[in-house]
Formats: structure tokens, C-alpha cells, sequence
């Protein structure tokens, strides 16, 4: 399989194989037992997600190191590219320290909370939401349990989207908190907590949503 020279904002491709060089900028706990790390990469030219499977046995990535990736693969789910490193990756350790590129921000009074925000279930192998406990690629599958936040501001046609511990640090609930309350008690709960108020967010644009890495309340 060849495997292309690329910088983060050149893959457009998914399954291209690729060799990358990249800044490991936030790395987050693993969401499956099938995964042994994951976090998000960056460069000058932009970032993007990185999942490790165990299988792979890739050596853990540092927070804050610089890597030469050859063999990585580029994948998507839920529309949104992510690099997957895999038995056929070769990592290696760069010196110094490797120029990323700025965050976007996106500042605005939320008017709304989307539909489908809460406490909600994940396929373990492509991230995909569950319907019904089933995934509709890789069917009945262990669930791995997340916190999204999906909100519209007064200032983008853009929807902004929260996961995980962005959406905990953002509201102060945590996800077992959030897995024991109802439905319509928490949707209530997040109007009161962010309609209205206006938030600073940063993150990155992809199509539709702004997928907000933090945000910060400014009134």
C-alpha cells in the first residue's frame, strides 16, 4: 500500500495511507477497551483526531511531543476525518517542538439547545451514535457512554458540538451525573445552564458544527 507525504489540512481522502508529521496537542481517555489511546493532532495547517487500537500495539503518544506517523490511515465517521494508527504504523519521536496552527474561536449568546444532546451511547469501532442500542454499521455492540452538548448561537448558522470532558468542564455535571437524570429534567437543566448566556468556544469549523474544544462563559 503506497503512503503519501501529507500535512493535516491536505486529507481529504478516506482509507489514503499517510505519512504525517504532527504535535499531539490534547490526548484523552480511551472510550473503549479496544482503543489504547486517542487524542488530536496538529500542524500549521490544521488538526484532527487520532485513535491507537490496542491491536496495534503503537507506543503511547505524550502530550506535547512531536512525531514522524508513517503508515497511518485515514478514516471518518459521523463525516469527520480521523487518522487511525495501526499494526503498520512506525512512530517515531521528533526534537524540537513542531508549529501548529492557531484554534478558530467562535463567540456568541446560545439561543438554543439541538435535539439528541445529553447522555448518549457510541459505537466502540466507528464512534457512530446508537439508535436503539444498535449501530447501524456494526450492529449490537458494547456501548461506550459520552456527553454531547449540540447548541445554536444568535452570531453563526453553525451548530456548536460538545463532547466528553469539554461538555463536563462546560456545565460542571459530570457523566454519571448525567446518566442517572431523565431526558427532559437535563434538556431543562442545560437551558437554564447556557440558553441565553453568551460563550466564548474554541475549536474548529467542519461543514455544519463548529466541534468546540472548550468554551467559556463571558456573561
Amino acid at each position: 500500500m503506497p503512503v503519501k507525504e501529507r500535512r493535516i489540512g491536505e486529507l481529504k481522502e478516506d482509507g489514503e495511507w499517510v505519512s504525517l508529521k504532527a504535535k499531539v496537542v490534547q490526548v484523552w481517555d480511551a472510550s473503549s477497551e479496544s482503543i489504547s489511546q486517542t487524542g488530536l493532532l496538529a500542524d500549521e495547517t490544521g488538526r484532527i483526531k487520532f485513535v491507537a487500537w490496542k491491536k496495534s500495539q503503537v507506543p503511547p503518544l505524550r502530550e506535547g511531543g512531536s512525531y514522524l506517523l508513517k503508515g497511518a490511515v485515514v478514516d471518518s465517521w459521523s463525516g469527520q476525518l480521523q487518522v487511525n494508527l495501526n499494526s503498520r504504523t512506525k512512530v517515531e519521536r521528533l526534537t524540537g517542538d513542531l508549529p501548529v496552527a492557531a484554534v478558530d474561536t467562535l463567540e456568541g449568546r446560545v439561543t438554543g439547545i439541538v435535539p439528541r444532546s445529553g447522555y448518549i451511547q457510541r459505537c466502540p469501532e466507528c464512534n457512530r451514535v446508537l439508535v436503539d442500542n444498535h449501530c447501524p454499521v456494526h450492529l449490537e455492540v458494547e456501548p461506550v457512554e459520552d456527553f454531547r452538548i449540540k447548541a445554536t448561537l444568535d452570531t453563526s448558522p453553525h451548530i456548536v458540538v460538545i463532547n466528553g470532558s469539554a461538555a463536563e468542564k462546560l456545565t460542571g455535571l459530570s457523566l454519571d451525573q448525567v446518566r442517572e437524570m431523565e431526558d427532559d429534567d437535563l434538556n431543562c437543566l442545560l437551558q437554564v445552564m447556557l440558553v441565553d448566556h453568551t460563550f466564548i468556544f474554541t475549536g474548529r469549523y467542519f461543514g455544519k458544527n463548529f466541534m468546540a474544544e472548550g468554551g467559556e462563559k463571558r456573561s
